[in-house]
């Protein structure tokens, strides 16, 4: 399995088990396989390119250290991931060499995520908002031009700056899922559980317009009886 689909699927996991655990609109999947899945596949595919590329892991674990700076995290699961890539990072740290040539360059694009983070997590107040869809789209769209830039104009080449083509594929996949799971409870579940709740509502009024029928009709046979 290459980089690029490496990438593309952890941005994808990522987001859908940050989704399932801060949204309130996604509740009902917390207690689902999906989530011990998402957890799997995030910690399987992170150690898949943490092998393959020891600046992956210093990517991630700079990214996991800005996100709970900018919101300490909710969910133990992520603790436990942070301490697996730092571990990680530790106990591998003779593969450093590797990526020594040009690393003050490199330095610039591995803070590109980390700074992306905080950008984000500062932005946006609502979890759920057409505001946040359009922000992440434009950045979607900017990331893409990045990169178009970097690679015609030979950088990423020069400098051996491919890891930056997988980081943006990761950001780009996590914003786009993020949009999709927006759309879907924006446009899906919301307007689901709405109609829902004016049908239940509807059904209550009804019985107790019967209730009302029933009492005003027990009356009046009282009245009937008392009068005979």
């Amino acid at each position: 399995m290459n980089y690029y689909i490496l990438s593309i699927l952890l941005g994808i996991f990522i987001k859908m088990l940050d989704d399932i655990i801060d949204l309130k609109n996604l509740k009902f999947l917390k207690k689902t396989y999906i989530v011990e899945v998402c957890k799997f596949m995030i910690i399987l595919i992170s150690y898949i390119a943490i092998e393959k590329s020891y600046i992956s892991c210093i990517i991630i674990f700079c990214g996991l250290l800005a996100s709970n700076y900018c919101k300490p995290f909710d969910n133990d699961f992520w603790y436990v991931y942070l301490y697996f890539i730092g571990l990680y990072c530790l106990l591998n740290i003779k593969k450093f060499p590797e990526i020594i040539d040009n690393f003050e360059i490199k330095l610039l694009f591995i803070l590109f995520l980390p700074m992306t983070i905080f950008f984000e997590e500062n932005s946006y107040c609502e979890e759920i908002s057409q505001n946040k869809m359009i922000g992440r789209s434009i950045d979607i769209v900017i990331n893409s031009i990045i990169i178009l830039f970097l690679e015609y104009s030979n950088i990423i080449n020069e400098y051996d700056l491919y890891f930056f083509t997988y980081l943006i594929l990761f950001i780009n996949s996590y914003f786009l899922t993020g949009i999709i799971i927006q759309l879907i409870i924006l446009y899906k579940i919301l307007p689901s559980r709405k109609q829902k709740k004016r049908k239940t509502e509807k059904q209550k009024k009804e019985k107790q317009k019967k209730r009302k029928r029933e009492y005003i009709s027990l009356q009046k046979k009282r009245k009937i009886f008392l009068l005979q």
